[in-house]
């Protein structure tokens, strides 16, 4: 039992052995399981995981039933508590890993639960883009989940920096549309079932009460963008970009993400639909073959255009953009609706693209809010992402002067991909 204590001073005192037991015997069908061998697995790099830390392992172990052992591998994915307290306060981290643990334990099972149930009646197509949960606990202090390691099966994680081609950008929208729309179709057929448990999200970026914790850097952000913009664009886009300045834009990011929002197409959003978040595995011949959405520590009740806005300005580049922006969306709205209609097939197009394109204009200054911090995220060099574990002591530290990314864009092309992101949104009117 060395070796699990160890992985337990890693991941959480409430991660017991008598927790663990029970996730092996679950996994592998066994009435007893015995330990048979740990291995640590490879840490996370700087820069890659701010709201968590992170613990890989794989664990060899035997199942018994009636006296037939079978050997057993589990590898497993652990997000933690960030161990510096300082961090773990300034980041809010308790906040975002009781969302997801919410969404794993309350949310998730009630949307497969609920296509399962239209499975034993009639042969369905499933979503099961999602890590297996194994076990979780929050309480504020001690907060932590494991999941199966995805990487075992090929899977990979795309850098903050990294663009998608095309039929990348198809494998990922298929997966998405199939999410939002199996909880579409939940919300259609059962609504008040469906309303119980959206309301267990809660809010964890855009909220009135975390303008105090947010203002500060966000101006920060504001500063670089405005100066990208004024440096590589007409004068009439930066004019623009001060009139939002000027405007509480924050609050109307707020207003888009309540629940109360009269958005369309709500569903439980995924709330944070870039780069970090999206696996894909390749075949032998290193073609994209399959997508997971990972991380759903901002999942919120909300229009399903606000995961697919942020997708479209954080994860496919200007010329994709320009090229074949209107395919994408074509192509989500199709995979939307045929998906959709598996549960309600009297109604086979329920998203159409215009439809669509209504909603991405109605909530462009949710784009422009969470597009312009990542971004900006996403062109910081190594040596200019803050060492995070310097901060001394418990409390927490103002986010402007945890990340203090106060220098310019150094770069024309920096600049110049800030700017045509806002260019772009302007240009569509959504901002």
């Amino acid at each position: 039992m060395e070796q699990f204590k160890q992985i337990q001073d890693l991941v959480s005192p409430k991660f017991t052995w008598e927790v663990f037991e029970t996730v092996l015997k679950k996994q592998s069908n066994s009435d007893k399981v015995k330990l048979i061998n740990i291995t640590l697995g490879s840490e996370t790099s700087k820069g890659d995981s701010y709201l968590s830390t992170v613990t890989r392992f794989s664990v060899d172990y035997t199942g018994e039933n009636n006296g037939d052992s079978k050997p057993f591998k589990l590898h497993v994915f652990g997000k933690s508590l960030l161990r510096n307290v300082a961090r773990r306060n300034t980041y809010r981290n308790s906040d975002f890993f009781a969302n997801e643990i919410v969404f794993y334990e309350e949310i998730w099972p009630k949307l497969d639960a609920f296509q399962k149930e239209f499975n034993a009646l009639k042969t369905i197509q499933l979503y099961d883009e999602i890590p297996n949960y194994l076990c979780g606990e929050f309480d504020g202090s001690n907060d932590y989940m494991l999941l199966e390691d995805l990487s075992y099966q090929g899977y990979q994680s795309a850098s903050r920096s990294d663009a998608l081609t095309f039929e990348r950008a198809k494998l990922v929208l298929k997966v998405l549309s199939k999410y939002h729309a199996l909880g579409y179709a939940f919300k259609e057929l059962h609504p008040e079932s469906f309303q119980e448990t959206a309301s267990k999200l809660r809010e964890t970026y855009f909220h009135d009460d975390f303008r105090g914790w947010y203002a500060k850097f966000q101006h920060n952000l504001s500063i670089i963008t405005l100066d990208a913009v004024e440096k590589e664009l007409p004068e009439v886009y930066g004019n623009r970009l001060k009139e939002i300045f000027a405007r509480d834009y924050y609050g109307e990011a707020v207003a888009l993400c309540a629940p109360s929002a009269k958005t369309n197409f709500k569903t439980i959003a995924h709330g944070d639909t870039w780069m970090p978040n999206l696996l894909i595995r390749f075949d032998e011949k290193k073609q994209p073959v399959h997508s997971v959405l990972i991380d759903f520590q901002l999942a919120r009740y909300a229009t399903v255009a606000q995961d697919l806005l942020f997708f479209t300005y954080a994860c496919i580049d200007e010329d994709l953009r320009a090229n074949h922006r209107e395919d994408l969306i074509k192509y989500y709205c199709q995979e939307f609706s045929a998906f959709f209609a598996q549960f309600v097939p009297e109604n086979p197009n329920v998203l159409t693209y215009d439809a669509m394109a209504k909603e991405m204009k109605a909530n462009g200054m949710f784009a422009f809010n969470m597009t312009m911090e990542a971004i900006i995220m996403s062109l910081l060099d190594d040596h200019e992402v803050p060492d995070l574990d310097e901060m001394q002591g418990e409390e927490a530290v103002p986010l402007e002067i945890a990340l203090s990314i106060v220098t310019l864009l150094k770069t024309k092309e920096k600049r110049l991909k800030v700017a045509n992101i806002f260019k772009h949104m302007m240009d569509l009117n959504y901002v």
